[in-house]
């Protein structure tokens, strides 16, 4: 894969010496609160509306990398620099997220997949992942 490019494979011995720490996202709550923070003048709407979108790509099952939080706080910016329509929601996520989510298979429409996930979102439907 790309992100093993020029990096060398860890030895046993090496290995024998680390402890694995795994560690997940925050709550809804805690990143709406980090999206605050880090876009000023956001207001809560946005921020809601913004990490249900990421959240989204996380657990839809054609994406196998979802959004980060950083992923977040980048659509609330943008998002809330863009005109007040729902139209907004669309563009935003169209300039933020295709660069940063991984798809399961090739042959999926990447652009319509987020506009799937944003349609979902806006209407608070639950997305159907058939």
């Amino acid at each position: 894969p790309e992100e093993n490019v020029g990096v060398l494979k860890l030895s046993e011995a090496l290995k024998d010496r680390f402890v694995l720490v795994k560690l997940g996202y925050q709550s809804r709550e805690e990143e709406i609160e980090v999206v605050k923070r880090h876009v000023p003048g956001v207001d809560s709407e946005t921020a809601e509306i913004s990490v249900d979108i990421v959240r989204k790509t996380r657990e839809h099952p054609k994406i196998s990398r979802g959004g980060s939080l950083r992923s977040s706080i980048d659509l609330a910016r943008l998002a809330s620099m863009l005109d007040g329509s729902e139209n907004r929601w669309y563009d935003a996520a169209l300039m933020t997220l295709p660069q940063r989510i991984e798809l399961r298979d090739s042959g999926v429409n990447k652009e319509l997949l987020i506009k799937e996930i944003v349609k979902s979102v806006l209407s608070r439907e639950e997305l159907d992942f058939q």
